[in-house]
This record gives structure tokens, sequence and C-alpha cells, in this order.
């Protein structure tokens, strides 16, 4: 009598066994539709979190810049404080600067050494650089997701793939007795 193929000798009649190849291979099977089901989970329910977060961490890196800019011209504005103290000739400039404030007998010609300038030690102060904005796709595809209907339908997806993978690929799938 010829011994049926996927049974050993002594096995009793009709009890497929695996060999380590058909194990690897089911485990391997298993991983793949697993690991496709749990990133498909995880896609639905990280990727609106994302966005979000990513939209929070632009908005306050922003105010950070803006926030900077104040203090740098917040810096300019006591320097110029401090030097307009001991200079007679700055707080005179100054004057000049800030409209036509000539004092008396004073007269300012175009073209002249004492025309209106910006003061000394007055910066233009520069301007800190903004974050860039988060691309435009993940805003795209969180909006996408936080429907409640492609959530439910990926999760019933991923739930079905899941479901699938552990049907196909368990020990006691290669086990069903063929009479």
């Amino acid at each position: 009598m010829a011994q049926r193929r996927g049974t050993k000798a002594n096995a009793p009649k009709g009890e497929p066994t695996t060999t380590a190849t058909e194990r690897f291979a089911n485990l391997l099977g298993f991983v793949l539709l697993a690991g496709a089901a749990v990133a498909l989970i995880g896609l639905t329910v990280l990727v609106p979190a994302y966005a979000e977060y990513a939209e929070v961490r632009h908005e306050r890196r922003t105010v950070a810049a803006a926030n900077a800019d104040l203090e740098n011209r917040l810096a300019a504005g006591n320097r110029m404080i401090e030097a307009a103290q001991a200079d007679t000739t700055f707080i005179r400039r100054l004057a000049l600067s800030q409209g036509e404030f000539a004092p008396v007998g004073y007269r300012v010609e175009a073209g002249s050494q004492d025309a209106p300038q910006a003061p000394p030690d007055v910066l233009t102060c520069p301007r800190a650089a903004r974050p860039t904005p988060p691309p435009p796709w993940v805003g795209q595809a969180a909006a996408k997701l936080s429907r409640p209907e492609t959530r439910r339908g990926m999760l019933l997806l991923a739930g079905g793939i899941l479901l699938t993978s552990a049907l196909m690929f368990s020990p006691s799938a290669g086990k069903i007795r063929r009479d």
C-alpha cells in the first residue's frame, strides 16, 4: 500500500503532518496578513491624531517666532533708550527721524548731513525664521480618515483581514480531515 503524501508511516490514518517549512510558511502568511491589518488600524487611528499634533506644533512654533521678533524689537528699543540718555546729537537725530520736529532756529536742508536719518543703534531687527507648515497631504488624509463612514469601513476591512489571517493560518487549519 502506498503512503499518502503529507502523512507519516506510523501516524494514524487520515491525519496529515506538517513539516517545518509548512509551519514557517503558515507563520509568515499569518504575520504578513496580520501586519497589514494592524497597519491599517494604525493608519486609521493615528493619522488624524498626527495631523492635529502637527498643526498645533506649527502654531506653537509660529507663536514662538513672533515672540522672538518682539523680544528683538524690545532689546533694540532698550538700546535706543540707553543711547539717548547720554548723547545730545542722538536725541536731535531721533527727534528729526520721528517727524518734522526741528528745534527752533535749526534748519534742515535737503542733502545735508543733518537730514533725517534712522537713529544710530536702532537696528532693523532680523525676523526670526518661521516654521514650515505640515505637508498638505497629512491634513487631506486626516480629513478623509476622520469621516465616520471611512473610518468604519477601514476598521471593518482591517478586522476582516485579521480574521482571515487567523482562520487561514491557524495551526488547526492544516488538520482538516479529508477522507
